[in-house]
Formats: C-alpha cells, sequence, structure tokens
C-alpha cells in the first residue's frame, strides 16, 4: 500500500482541533510534514543522479528517519495524551505505505 501524507496530516489537525492541549503538539507534526514535502519537490525538482539530488535525497531520508524516531518515542510515553496516541497508532498502522513515497 502506498498513503498518503495529507491524510495522516489531517488527523493530527483534527485532534488538536478536538483537544486544545494539542496544539503544540499537532502544529510540531504538521511542520516535521511539511519539511517531508518541500525536501520531496526539492528531489523532484533535481537531474537524477547530480550531486544536488543524492543529497536532497539525504534530506529526505533524515526527515523521514527523524520522524520515525519521534514516533516511537512519543508513542512510547505513557503520560501521552488518548488523541496523540490514537493518531500515532494509525501513523504506526500506515508507516510502511507512507514510507514508500522515498522509493519514488
Amino acid at each position: 500500500p502506498l498513503w498518503c501524507w495529507a491524510h495522516i496530516r489531517r488527523y493530527f489537525i483534527r485532534a488538536s482541533d478536538a483537544h486544545q492541549e494539542l496544539r503544540d503538539w499537532e502544529s510540531a507534526w504538521t511542520q516535521r510534514i511539511g519539511a517531508l514535502y518541500v525536501a520531496h519537490h526539492a528531489c523532484q525538482a533535481l537531474e537524477e543522479g547530480t550531486t544536488e539530488r543524492l543529497r536532497a535525497e539525504a534530506d529526505f531520508a533524515s526527515i523521514l528517519g527523524a520522524m520515525d524516531t519521534t514516533r516511537k518515542s512519543e508513542a512510547g510515553d505513557p503520560t501521552l495524551h488518548p488523541g496523540a496516541a490514537k493518531v500515532l497508532a494509525t501513523l504506526d498502522r500506515e508507516w510502511e505505505g507512507l514510507c514508500r513515497h522515498e522509493e519514488f
């Protein structure tokens, strides 16, 4: 499966809309997703095989890796708000399909 980051982003926003205390958490996640989009567009704008493209692909992978680390860390937090935990559970279920974008 190939999942869409825009759909996942909406889950973060909806959780924040329902629970005001999740505003900062949601903002951090939507910024991460935004950075991933910027990195992806940078890759697409560069010719394959060039040094710049390889650097852009490394940036994309780095952002994705940081997101992976954060999602695992937050999901393991026993004090995490239930609304956030629900979104992270969805993110976890769809993670593999979201990461497939790196292959394209």
